[in-house]
C-alpha cells in the first residue's frame, strides 16, 4: 500500500496540486529526469550519423579535423552503400598512442578501446604504426588479430614493403600511397591492415562490413 502524507485533498483541485508538488515534487523531478535521459538518447541514435565503413587509425601521430574531413570526403565515394540509404559515408576513428605517452592511465584507456574495437566492433580497415601492430600479431597466424593478405590483396604492391610474421604478409606500408598523398595525410611509415575473418557466429551485414573494407583497401592502393 502506497504511502500517504497527510489529508489528501480532491484530486486536481488547486490544494490537491500543492499537496501533490509538497510531497512528491522529486518523485516527480527523478522521473522526469529519466524519461527525459531516454529521450535524448533515442534522439540521438535516431538523428546520428549512419556510417557504411570505418577506417580505424592507431599510431603516434594525430590527425587534425580538416585532415580528417578530406579523408572522409575523399574515402566516402569509395565506400559501399551497406545500409542502402542512398549515401556513402565513411567515418575516420583515430587513436592516439606512444611509448612516450605522458599520462599512463590515458594511454591504457585508449589501448584497451583499441583492443575491443578489433575484437568487437564492425571495423575492419585498419591504418596502424608498425610498432602498435606487433601487440595484435598473435603467437602464431591462428591468433593473428590481422587477415594475411593472399586472403584479402587483389592490387599490384610491387616495390611495395610489407609487414610480415608467421610466414606470412599481413600489411602494407603507405609511404608512397598516392591517394593519402595527393590530400595531405601523412600516413608514411604506417601500414594497411584488414581485420580477421569474421567469426561464424557473425551475422550477415557483418560479413558484407568485411567484404566492402576489402574492396576500400584495394581502391586505396590502386587510386
Amino acid at each position: 500500500m502506497a504511502e500517504k502524507y497527510g489529508t489528501i485533498p480532491k484530486k486536481f483541485t488547486k490544494a490537491w496540486w500543492e499537496y501533490f508538488w509538497m510531497y512528491y515534487k522529486w518523485h516527480t523531478i527523478a522521473v522526469a529526469a529519466v524519461v527525459l535521459a531516454i529521450s535524448f538518447t533515442v534522439y540521438q541514435n535516431l538523428t546520428a550519423e549512419k556510417f557504411d565503413t570505418v577506417l580505424t587509425y592507431a599510431g603516434s601521430n594525430y590527425y587534425s579535423e580538416d585532415v580528417v574531413t578530406r579523408l572522409r570526403q575523399t574515402l566516402s565515394p569509395l565506400c559501399d552503400d551497406l545500409d542502402e540509404n542512398g549515401k556513402k559515408a565513411l567515418d575516420f576513428s583515430q587513436y592516439q598512442l606512444s611509448e612516450e605517452a605522458s599520462d599512463p592511465e590515458y594511454a591504457y584507456a585508449i589501448s584497451t578501446k583499441l583492443m575491443l574495437s578489433i575484437a568487437e566492433d564492425e571495423a575492419y580497415i585498419y591504418i596502424m604504426d608498425k610498432d602498435i601492430a606487433e601487440g595484435y600479431i598473435g603467437e602464431d597466424a591462428s591468433s593473428c588479430a590481422f587477415a594475411p593478405l593472399k586472403d584479402w590483396l587483389t592490387a599490384d604492391i610491387s616495390g611495395k614493403k610489407t609487414y610480415s610474421a608467421h610466414g606470412l604478409d599481413y600489411g602494407i606500408e603507405l609511404s608512397d600511397c598516392k591517394l593519402f598523398n595527393d590530400i595531405g595525410a601523412d600516413f608514411s611509415k604506417q601500414y594497411l591492415f584488414i581485420r580477421y575473418y569474421p567469426r561464424k557466429d557473425r551475422i550477415k551485414q557483418q560479413l558484407e562490413g568485411y567484404k566492402s573494407a576489402i574492396a576500400l583497401a584495394n581502391k586505396i592502393l590502386t587510386q
